[in-house]
């Protein structure tokens, strides 16, 4: 998954953790330090600001970094069995994954993961917000 800050700098991690940056809108990019996933492969990518964003993936892994993916940290409590293919964070603080069963699951920092309350059992594909 690929995601521009704005139309020079953007990020790309592939499904084995890789991380990577570019400056130049894409003409090059360099390897960042790579997500220690485990059993984990990634699909999705959202970044805040340059420094401050996370990836998500197969197995409930979402990982977050807060200095431009030089290194990432684990957050844990999603269901182990869910594939995370769309994610959006407001802050470090606050954030939504949608999971590859439809379900959405809202981040609270210290109050960890929840699941949303949807008006309808549709099965979701995707979310977008128009603000941030």
């Amino acid at each position: 998954d690929f995601y521009f800050i704005n139309d020079k700098e953007g990020f790309a991690i592939s499904a084995n953790g890789q991380c990577y940056k570019t400056t130049n809108g894409g003409a090059s990019w360099s390897a960042l330090f790579g997500i220690s996933i485990g059993n984990s492969s990634l699909e999705t990518l959202h970044f805040i600001d340059d420094q401050i964003g996370v990836a998500a993936g197969s197995a409930g892994g979402v990982f977050q970094t807060s200095n431009g993916g030089a290194s990432w940290t684990q957050i844990i409590g999603l269901p182990l069995t869910a594939t995370v293919t769309a994610i959006h964070f407001e802050s470090i603080t606050e954030g939504v994954a949608l999971l590859s069963d439809g379900t959405i699951y809202s981040w609270k920092s210290g109050a960890g993961w929840s699941a949303v309350a949807l008006p309808t059992s549709d099965n979701y594909q995707a979310f977008h917000f128009i603000n941030n």
